[in-house]
């Protein structure tokens, strides 16, 4: 446990890092999802953002807990929700997450994939897991 709480703590730091007051944020995607952090967004649509609480969260027994993240209230746009983009307060990215419905395993969960501009994107849940027991 002590090597998985180091790992979520890199993620942690990377994801308080920015110098900019306030937290990080997700920003959320239609498909496809990059294949890794150092590949760009091209033609997915951003559908909208939340944030992060400053700090975000907390690690304990080999996972990254988020604390609450605050909820877009104005989408931007129509579209499923197939990922996010983790940045810090200041912009810079931290790497991209799955994303499914609360009965799904994507690591962030929304009560509905299925954004509507205008509409509110709420997170129920995001914890990181660092596999190995």
């Amino acid at each position: 446990t002590p090597v998985r709480n180091a790992m979520a703590q890199i993620i942690l730091n990377a994801v308080d890092a920015g110098v900019t007051p306030g937290g990080g944020k997700l920003f959320f995607y239609t498909a496809p999802m990059p294949a890794s952090a150092s590949t760009e967004i091209t033609t997915q649509i951003l559908l909208g953002e939340t944030t992060f609480s400053d700090p975000a969260g907390a690690v304990a027994a080999g996972s990254l807990v988020f604390d609450t993240i605050i909820k877009d209230w104005v989408a931007n746009a129509d579209g499923a929700a197939a990922f996010v983009e983790v940045v810090d307060s200041d912009g810079a990215r931290v790497g991209y997450l799955d994303v499914s419905d609360a009965d799904g395993n994507g690591a962030i969960r929304l009560g509905n994939v299925n954004i509507v501009a205008g509409g509110t994107i709420e997170v129920l849940s995001l914890v990181i897991t660092i596999g190995g027991g």
